[in-house]
C-alpha cells in the first residue's frame, strides 16, 4: 500500500523537523549562558544545561536505555503523557510512528495496528498489550491511562519473549508505583461534546524504606459526537470510571513483593455505523431504531515478588481476572425493525510466570530464562432477535437465534534470550520461544419462534491445539556511544480460533505466523538534544487472518 508508507516516512520527517528545531531553541539558550530557567536551581548562580532525559526501557525484560535495544520502539514516560493529554490508546496513537488505534461502539472490539498488520474484530490480536508484565485479552486491552509511568510501543514481532498474539507488535504499559515520599494529584477538566474529567493520585510510605501505597482513580464522560435522529438521542457517548491501589512491600533488600487490584466499569453507547454516501451526506448523524449500549465490568489482581542477588535476579508474576461484558446493537443499522444483536460474555483468566536473569550488565554475557502458563474460562451468549420487518429479507419475523457457548483456552510456553558482547563494539542476541495452546469450543446454536424450536439445533462440541516455535536473532555494531545499527530476524505468531456460530457450526481458523526481516539505525546528535532513528522492515505473513 504505498499511501501508507508516504504516511509512515512523513510522521518520521515531521518528528526529525521538529526535534532539530527544538535543539536548536535549546542549544541557542545554552548559549546565552546568563539565566536560570524557571524551577531549575544553580548551585554556582550561573545557567545550567537541562540534561536530556534518557529513557529507561524493559522491553527486553531488562532495564535498558532505550537508544540501547536493538528493536524499533517508541516510549513515552510519565510526563510526556501528562503533558500530551494521553489519556487512552487513540492518544498514543495520535504520537506513535506505524501504530494505529480505531474503537467504535464496543471496547471489545478495539482494533490495534503496527506497521499496517492488526485485527478487524473481536478475535486474536496482533498487538499484544500487556500491563506491568500481564497480557491483556482483546475485551479489556482499551482501557484508561490516568495512572501510567511509562508506555512503550514495540513495532516488529515481539513472540519470542512475550508470547501469542503479537505478531506485529507489543505495547507495554508500566503504571505509576508509589515512590519513597509522599505526593498527591487532583485534576479535573471539562471539555466539548459535554466531557467531564476528574483523576486523582496519592502514594508514598507507609513503613519507610518497607511498606508503600498508592490509590489512583478517575471518571471520565462525554456526550456523543454521533446523533441518532430516529431515536432523538446520542449513539456514541461515553461514561467510564477506573481505579487503582497498590502496594509494595520491601522485607529485606534482596526481596520484594509488589501487589496491585485494578478495576474498570464502562457504561458507553456504541456503533454510530451508517453508509458511506450517509454519511457524506449528514455527517455525525445515524439512523437505526435501537438504542446501543456497551457495558463492560473488570477486576483484575496482580502479584509480583521479585529476589535478587549480585549474579541474577528471580521474579514470579501472577495474575487473576475477571471481565464481564454486555452489549446490544441494530445489526442493520437502519430505521427498519430487522435484526438486533444482544451479546454477554463473561471471561476468568488466570496467568502465571517465572523468570531468571542475568544481574550484572557489566559482563559481556546478559541471559534471560522462564516458563509461563495461563488458562482462560469464558463464556459467550448471543441472541439475534429477527424484528417485524424481517419477513422482506426472508426471515421469519420474531424468530430468536440464540447460540450459548462455553470457550476455554489453556496454554503454557517456555521461552530464553541471551545477548553476548565482543570487540567492545559487537552484540548478538539469540532467543528461542515453544508455546502450546489449546482451546476448546461447547455449546448450541437454536433457533426459537413463539414458544417452539424453528428448525434443526446445531451442536457445539470443537477444540484446536497449537505449537509454536518462534525464535529471535539480532545483530548490533554500537560505532559510538550514540551510533547504532542492527539487524533483526524474528518470527511472530497470533492464535487461531473459531468463527462467531452465526446459525451454523462454527469454523475453526489456523494461526497466522509472520517473518519480520528488519534494518535499523539508532542515533543522537546534539549532546541528545536530536534522536534520529530510522527502520527499514518486511514482514512475510503466512496464513494471514483477514477477519
Amino acid at each position: 500500500m504505498p499511501g501508507h508508507k508516504t504516511i509512515f516516512i512523513s510522521s518520521w520527517l515531521i518528528a526529525l523537523v521538529l526535534s532539530a528545531i527544538s535543539a536548536l531553541a535549546a542549544e541557542q539558550q545554552d548559549n546565552a549562558g546568563n539565566e536560570t530557567p524557571p524551577g531549575v536551581s544553580s548551585d554556582d548562580g550561573n545557567a545550567d544545561a537541562l540534561e536530556p532525559e534518557i529513557i529507561l526501557v524493559t522491553a527486553t525484560k531488562a532495564e535498558k536505555d532505550a537508544q540501547a535495544v536493538s528493536i524499533s520502539l517508541s516510549a513515552f514516560p510519565e510526563q510526556q503523557l501528562r503533558d500530551a493529554r494521553v489519556f487512552g490508546m487513540n492518544d498514543v496513537a495520535l504520537i506513535t510512528p506505524n501504530f494505529h488505534f480505531y474503537s467504535v461502539g464496543s471496547r471489545r472490539a478495539a482494533l490495534f495496528f503496527i506497521r499496517g498488520v492488526g485485527s478487524s474484530g473481536p478475535n486474536q490480536p496482533a498487538v499484544g498489550v500487556f500491563v506491568d508484565d500481564v497480557y491483556q485479552q482483546t475485551g479489556f486491552s482499551d482501557f484508561d491511562l490516568s495512572d501510567v509511568e511509562r508506555i512503550e510501543v514495540l513495532r516488529g514481532p515481539q513472540s519470542t519473549l512475550y508470547g501469542r498474539n503479537t505478531a506485529s507488535g507489543a505495547i507495554n504499559v508500566i503504571t505509576k508505583k508509589p515512590t519513597s515520599r509522599w505526593e498527591a494529584r487532583i485534576g479535573y477538566g471539562p471539555s466539548s461534546f459535554d466531557s467531564h474529567r476528574a483523576e486523582l493520585y496519592a502514594g508514598g510510605p507507609l513503613i519507610a524504606d518497607k511498606l508503600s501505597l498508592s490509590i489512583a482513580g478517575c471518571f471520565f464522560n462525554r456526550g456523543g459526537y454521533s446523533e441518532n435522529d430516529f431515536l432523538q438521542t446520542d449513539a456514541d457517548h461515553v461514561k467510564q470510571y477506573a481505579g487503582r491501589i497498590t502496594l509494595r512491600y520491601n522485607p529485606t533488600d534482596k526481596l520484594a513483593f509488589g501487589f496491585s487490584t485494578r478495576g474498570g466499569w464502562d457504561r458507553d453507547g456504541g456503533y454510530p455505523l451508517v453508509s458511506l454516501n450517509e454519511h457524506r451526506l449528514h455527517p455525525y448523524h445515524v439512523n437505526y431504531n435501537t438504542q446501543a449500549r456497551h457495558q463492560r465490568d473488570l477486576l483484575s489482581y496482580t502479584l509480583k515478588t521479585t529476589y535478587s542477588t549480585d549474579s541474577y535476579t528471580l521474579q514470579s508474576i501472577s495474575n487473576y481476572t475477571d471481565w464481564s461484558n454486555a452489549e446490544d446493537y441494530d445489526r442493520d443499522f437502519m430505521p427498519l425493525d430487522l435484526f438486533n444483536v444482544e451479546e454477554r460474555n463473561r471471561l476468568d483468566s488466570v496467568s502465571q510466570e517465572f523468570r531468571l536473569s542475568s544481574k550484572n550488565d557489566s559482563q559481556p554475557f546478559q541471559w534471560l530464562a522462564g516458563v509461563y502458563g495461563f488458562a482462560g474460562l469464558g463464556n459467550d451468549y448471543q441472541r439475534n432477535h429477527y424484528g417485524q420487518d424481517a419477513g422482506m429479507f426472508g426471515a421469519p419475523p420474531g424468530m430468536v437465534e440464540h447460540s450459548p457457548l462455553d470457550k476455554n483456552t489453556y496454554g503454557a510456553a517456555i521461552f530464553g534470550q541471551a545477548t553476548y558482547s565482543a570487540f567492545e563494539h559487537l552484540e548478538v542476541t539469540a532467543g528461542l520461544r515453544y508455546d502450546y495452546e489449546k482451546q476448546t469450543m461447547a455449546g448450541q446454536v437454536y433457533r426459537v419462534l413463539g414458544n417452539d424450536v424453528y428448525g434443526e439445533t446445531v451442536e457445539v462440541d470443537k477444540q484446536k491445539t497449537l505449537n509454536a516455535i518462534t525464535p529471535e536473532m539480532s545483530f548490533a555494531w554500537n560505532w559510538t556511544r550514540d551510533l547504532k545499527t542492527y539487524a533483526r530476524l524474528a518470527r511472530g505468531f497470533r492464535s487461531g480460533g473459531f468463527n462467531s456460530p452465526e446459525g451454523s457450526n462454527p469454523a475453526a481458523y489456523d494461526p497466522e505466523f509472520v517473518w519480520n526481516y528488519e534494518l535499523g539505525l539508532k542515533s543522537c546528535y546534539w549532546d541528545k538534544k536530536l534522536t534520529v532513528n530510522l527502520t527499514l522492515f518486511q514482514m512475510d505473513i503466512h496464513n494471514q487472518q483477514l477477519i
